[in-house]
């Protein structure tokens, strides 16, 4: 999706924009984070590399801030995470922002997973979290289908996917409802803090669980 930044290159944030490299997209007009970790692995199970990559987007273009761990793990997650808490106030609490106001509208937003084999889509907005699911191979889907607030029972992230949980209704335990990847799905980061926050303002019916 548009122009992306390359490896490598170093991360500035002004008072309206944010540059990687010879890339910059304006503050204001950033709609979409996400963030993760690809791991290169040798015959699947020696671990060659580590990329730590953060991706921001308008929704025209993208720019990608990445870091590699070769041999030194703790300073590439040190670097990470410093690349994280400089992007919260400028770029992360804004979003939360706009997404918060999309559901307290009605609109909502979608969350899209182009990772598993069916390319989930989740729309979050006041009546709960709709799973559409598409078709793959014939076998699978289409279908939708809604889980309300009422009936939802959590998140987590694990494994570098986003866990959102359904109450089971024999059991009354959390399953899990729909796995997304953190690093293919924009915002995915953004649900278990926006979630917990529409709860505790009222904008979502019942009481964080």
């Amino acid at each position: 999706m548009g122009r992306q930044s390359s490896p490598g290159e170093g991360l500035d944030i002004s008072a309206d924009r944010i540059t990687v490299g010879r890339r910059s997209l304006r503050l204001a007009e950033i709609t979409g984070i996400r963030y993760g970790i690809v791991e290169t692995r040798v015959m699947g199970v020696v671990a060659t590399d580590q990329e730590y990559t953060i991706g921001l987007t308008n929704g025209r273009d993208t720019i990608e801030i990445k870091r590699h761990h070769w041999f030194n793990r703790g300073q590439a997650e040190v670097g990470f995470q410093e690349m994280l808490e400089a992007l919260f106030k400028p770029v992360v609490q804004p979003l939360l922002n706009r997404l918060l106001a999309t559901i307290a509208s009605g609109q909502g937003f979608d969350l899209k997973d182009p990772s598993g084999v069916t390319a989930d889509v989740v729309h979050v907005d006041k009546r709960g979290l709709l799973l559409k699911r598409g078709k793959f191979l014939g076998l699978f889907g289409p279908g939708e289908r809604l889980l309300p607030w009422r009936d939802f029972h959590g998140h987590a992230m694990q494994n570098g996917r986003l866990l959102l949980a359904e109450r089971d209704q024999a059991s009354d335990e959390p399953k899990v409802f729909v796995a997304l990847s953190l690093k293919d799905t924009w915002n995915a980061v953004c649900v278990p803090p926006l979630i917990d926050h529409a709860y505790q303002t009222g904008v979502l019916p019942g009481s964080a669980t």
